[in-house]
């Protein structure tokens, strides 16, 4: 969309500060609530203010009971849900078959916690269902903690048999710095059966930091392969933005380009 093509091109040049940053921060909010009829443009999260407490609470549990009634397919991350469906399943009978629906829902709820969560978390990533697991890996990644138990998770769960639970282990390892011990996964991946699995790799490639790149080094020559082995343009459903992973993260990692997402905040210069 050109408005999103406008939002980069600012991004990269500086001048995105302050409110108009946080569209294109590299980390941002797990919850945002808008006051929209005093605030249209949407910029003063009230998420953390005790006022609207009330009001989170009550849209959190709306939120919660329609993903339960429609059984929202959100719940499963694209490689999961291509791996249940086996290939020509309809994804609306997958999610309308998930007898443990609630206690998956609960387990991504658990992210609005934040390290409160963590020992929780620690137990469902070892949950015997591969979405509970994904979901307790994932929110242990947006913890950003660096405390030794979460590591340790994290590093256990670069082994675990679902890719979509391996690749949230490693991006949670990256935003931790542990290149070195993840970066194996995250090359592994880009040669996934699943294409889903391949995309997702090089979209973790190519948000991570200029200073980094000669650590990825290594991911090029994956990345290339990968993109003569997927023709994104038969693939259905996926957006035309996420047309040329490969390459954009090939371009990140050469540092050919630098995209908007390069650290915790988007305005300045690398």
């Amino acid at each position: 969309a050109p408005v999103l093509q406008k939002w980069v091109e600012l991004a990269k040049m500086g001048k995105l500060t302050g409110d108009m940053e946080m569209p294109t921060l590299r980390f941002k909010p797990v919850e945002e609530l808008y006051d929209s009829e005093h605030d249209s443009h949407m910029i003063n999260n009230l998420v953390d203010n005790p006022e609207y407490e009330e009001v989170l609470e009550r849209m959190r549990r709306v939120l919660h009971n329609w993903m339960v009634e429609t059984r929202d397919l959100g719940i499963l991350e694209e490689a999961e849900m291509v791996k249940r469906s086996e290939g020509n399943k309809p994804q609306w009978h997958v999610g309308q078959e998930l007898e443990n629906y609630e206690e998956i829902l609960e387990t991504a709820d658990l992210m609005y916690q934040g390290e409160a969560a963590i020992p929780e978390l620690l137990v469902r990533a070892g949950d015997p269902d591969a979405a509970i697991r994904f979901w307790a890996v994932l929110s242990l990644a947006v913890c950003r903690s660096g405390d030794e138990e979460v590591v340790s998770g994290l590093e256990a769960a670069l082994a675990d048999e679902s890719v979509s639970v391996r690749l949230s282990a490693a991006e949670g390892l990256f935003n931790l710095k542990h290149y070195e011990v993840a970066l194996p996964v995250i090359i592994a991946a880009l040669d996934d059966p699943i294409v889903h699995a391949r995309i997702r790799a090089a979209g973790i490639l190519d948000s991570q930091p200029p200073e980094v790149n000669e650590q990825l080094q290594s991911a090029i020559g994956p990345l290339r392969m990968a993109a003569e082995k997927t023709d994104i343009y038969r693939m259905p459903g996926i957006p035309f933005g996420l047309n040329y992973p490969f390459e954009r993260a090939i371009k990140a990692i050469s540092g050919e380009e630098v995209y908007y997402r390069w650290s915790d905040g988007a305005s300045g210069t690398p």
